[in-house]
């Protein structure tokens, strides 16, 4: 390898690399110490990549740092360190086990498992040995297999931060379950009144005035329209509304099914309008997505003329950001 063929900045991460190799007296400069370097980059083009793919790097760093403990150390090197054996794709399943990425926003985390680590449930067999328990612990078991010892250590290195992890997406999983059953129980409990009745139509008419006139795109049509290469066609759309860039609202489709579809004021050539996250972010979650919808399309006291905000969020975005934030701020959303 021809250090001079390298970026400059890489070639710092090298070096970094290195530096950190001798100082805790590995033998081999390993992708963990590559990898510990381009986070330790605070500017660095590398940490900008795994921010910007979702990678919690707190929590990546942590995992890292854990792995470098486990290396073995040797003294006596002199300071001279070579570059290690191990291949790097396995060591990287760190990214995907420990930095809570969301495997929606990630479809890289399939191709960098893919032959290197499955996970299936438990079942009696050969090999398996016997069903692994802990006291006071009941549920389901998983089997992890890996295809190396390298890999093996790593992963032995991160299952303290993955079963906090796991555990804590479960509860929320199990919370996110437990309200759809009450809402599916109470539907079919609650009685509409005939003024319940009338009221929901007349909602239901001004959404469908919203969708008409505004138009709709799904999560699929959005990943389509951007080009975007990622296998899960839901992760793009996913992405912006985890970061509250843009809102989804519910809508039934032709075969009578519900599903989440975006009003399409909220984009310019298919990206989402900045002033979209301005005025999400004044109401918080105090506005459900289909009444943030309704502000948007209503006319409003605080803009000139009373005009709707839809209709200035290319000619006076700051001004719709403020209207919300004094609508917010007056009526508590």
């Amino acid at each position: 390898m021809r250090a001079d063929k390298l970026t400059t900045q890489f070639q710092q991460v090298l070096s970094d690399a290195q530096s950190l190799a001798v100082a805790n007296d590995h033998p081999y400069i390993e992708p963990l110490h590559v990898l510990s370097a381009i986070i330790g980059q605070p500017d660095g083009s590398g940490r900008a990549m795994l921010e910007r793919a979702g990678v919690r790097v707190p929590a990546l760093k942590s995992a890292v740092d854990a792995g470098l403990r486990r290396i073995a150390q040797v003294t006596g090197t002199g300071g001279q360190v070579q570059v290690g054996p191990n291949d790097l794709k396995e060591e990287l399943v760190v990214v995907a086990l420990v930095a809570e990425v969301d495997p929606r926003e990630r479809q890289e985390t399939d191709a960098l498992l893919d032959g290197v680590l499955t996970l299936q449930p438990w079942a009696p067999g050969a090999g398996t040995g016997p069903r692994p328990s802990a006291p006071g612990q009941s549920g389901h078991t998983y089997l992890i297999r890996v295809q190396s010892d390298v890999l093996s250590k790593v992963l032995e290195a991160v299952v303290p931060v993955l079963g906090r992890l796991l555990s804590e997406k479960t509860s929320e999983v199990r919370e996110q379950k437990l309200e759809a059953l009450v809402d599916f129980m109470a539907g079919q409990m609650v009685v509409p009144s005939a003024v319940d009745t009338q009221m929901a139509q007349r909602l239901a008419a001004r959404h469908a005035r919203v969708l008409n006139e505004f138009g709709f795109i799904s999560a699929e049509q959005l990943a389509d329209a951007n080009q975007s290469r990622a296998a899960n066609r839901n992760a793009l759309a996913d992405n912006w509304k985890k970061r509250r860039q843009v809102f989804a609202v519910r809508h039934r489709d032709e075969s009578g099914k519900q599903r989440e579809v975006f009003p399409l004021f909220q984009f310019d050539d298919h990206k989402p309008i900045k002033a979209v996250q301005g005025v999400l972010a004044a109401f918080g979650e105090r506005k459900a997505p289909w009444k943030i919808a309704l502000w948007f399309t209503s006319n409003n006291g605080w803009l000139p003329g009373q005009a709707r905000p839809v209709d200035l969020l290319a000619s006076a975005p700051d001004a719709v950001v403020q209207a919300a934030q004094r609508d917010a701020a007056g009526s508590g959303a």
